[in-house]
C-alpha cells in the first residue's frame, strides 16, 4: 500500500490572502477562517474548550470550499496557510481512494486517510484535500468508507483541513445531497466561481508582468470582454503563449533581417518603403494582437475540445 509520503506533496510558496483579486464575501470568510484558527490556541487551552461537539478530541478549523474548476479554490487555500505560517499538504481525494484498495487491513490506522492526517499533524500543516465531488452519484463503497473516515479525522484533526470540492451548481442547490457526517464535520462552506469582467480586467493587468515590454496600450477592459469564462490559470496562459510568441515573431524578423542582402556600405538592403526590424539585441514586446490571438484559440480549445474528441474517436 501506498504511504502516505507517496501521496502527499507540499504545495508551493504562495501569497498573503490580501494579495489575491477575491470577491470581498470569499476573502472576509477566509479571513474568519485565519482568525479562528490563530485564536484556537487559547479557546482550547486557557479558555477550556479542550472537545469538538462531537466530544473526540481538540478538532480544528476544517472548511469546505466548492466552486467550479479553475476557480481559484487551491490558491485561495495555499494563502490561508501562508497566512497562518503553515506548511501546505495537498492529496488528491482519488489517490486515497486508489491506495486504499479493498483489501485487508486497510481499515482503521492503516487507511490511507488516516496516514495521510497524521504526517499532516506531525508536520503541523494545512491539510487540503482536492478532487471531491461530494454531488456525484452514486457513490462506490470504498469512496463513501474513505469519505466517512475523512470526516471522522477532521473532527479530530488538531489543524486546519480544507476540501476543495468541485461543483457548477451553486451549494445552496446541492446541500440536500451531501452526507450529514460531513456537513457535521465541516465549519464553514466558502463558495467560489469564477472571475467576474471587473476581475478579469484586473487580472489582465495584474499578469503580465511589469518587467514584459509593451507595446502599445494594454486594453484590460476588452480582453476581459473576450475572455468571459476564463478562470485566472486560463488568463495567466494566454498570457505567456502571447509572450512566447512576441519572442518568436521578434526572432524570425531579426534573422530575417540577418539573410538580406547588403548594399554596397554593407547596411541591409530592406528595398523601397520597407523598415529594418531591430536587430537581435532589442527587447522583443508584447502586444495586443498577440494577447488577442492567444484568447481566440483558448476560447476556440474550449468550444472545440468535445467536436475534437469525437473527431478523433471516429477517426
Amino acid at each position: 500500500m501506498a504511504t502516505a509520503h507517496s501521496l502527499i506533496w507540499q504545495q508551493p510558496t504562495s501569497k498573503p490572502l490580501e494579495s489575491l483579486l477575491l470577491p470581498p464575501k470569499v476573502s472576509s470568510a477566509l479571513s474568519s477562517l485565519i482568525s479562528l484558527e490563530k485564536a484556537r490556541p487559547v479557546l482550547q487551552g486557557e479558555w477550556g474548550f479542550e472537545q469538538n461537539e462531537a466530544g473526540s478530541g481538540n478538532g480544528g478549523v476544517s472548511a469546505m470550499l466548492w466552486g467550479p474548476p479553475g476557480s481559484g479554490k487551491r490558491t485561495a487555500a495555499a494563502a490561508v496557510a501562508f497566512d497562518l505560517g503553515k506548511p501546505v499538504r495537498l492529496v488528491h481525494f482519488a489517490q486515497l481512494l486508489s491506495a486504499g484498495g479493498s483489501g485487508r487491513g486497510n481499515s482503521g490506522r492503516d487507511h490511507p486517510v488516516s496516514a495521510v492526517f497524521k504526517e499532516a499533524r506531525l508536520g503541523d500543516a494545512l491539510l487540503m484535500i482536492s478532487g471531491i465531488d461530494v454531488t456525484d452519484s452514486p457513490m462506490g463503497r470504498e469512496e463513501e468508507r474513505a469519505l466517512q473516515l475523512l470526516t471522522f479525522e477532521m473532527s479530530r484533526y488538531p489543524g486546519v483541513t480544507l476540501l476543495c470540492c468541485q461543483a457548477s451548481i451553486d451549494f445552496d442547490a446541492a446541500v440536500h445531497m451531501l452526507q450529514p457526517d460531513l456537513l457535521r464535520a465541516t465549519k464553514a462552506v466558502v463558495q467560489f466561481s469564477l472571475p467576474d469582467a471587473q476581475t478579469r480586467a484586473a487580472l489582465w493587468r495584474r499578469l503580465v508582468p511589469s518587467s514584459c515590454p509593451f507595446r502599445g496600450e494594454l486594453d484590460a477592459e476588452g480582453l476581459a470582454r473576450e475572455s468571459e469564462g476564463f478562470s485566472a490559470s486560463r488568463i495567466r496562459s494566454c498570457v505567456y503563449s502571447a509572450a512566447g510568441r512576441a519572442v518568436l515573431r521578434s526572432k524570425e524578423a531579426a534573422r530575417a533581417e540577418e539573410r538580406r542582402p547588403a548594399t554596397a556600405d554593407g547596411s541591409p538592403d530592406i528595398g523601397p518603403g520597407a523598415s529594418a526590424f531591430p536587430h537581435a539585441g532589442a527587447p522583443h514586446a508584447l502586444r495586443m494582437k498577440e494577447l488577442l490571438e492567444a484568447v481566440r484559440d483558448e476560447r476556440d480549445k474550449m468550444i472545440g475540445t468535445r467536436d475534437v474528441l469525437q473527431r478523433s474517436m471516429v477517426l
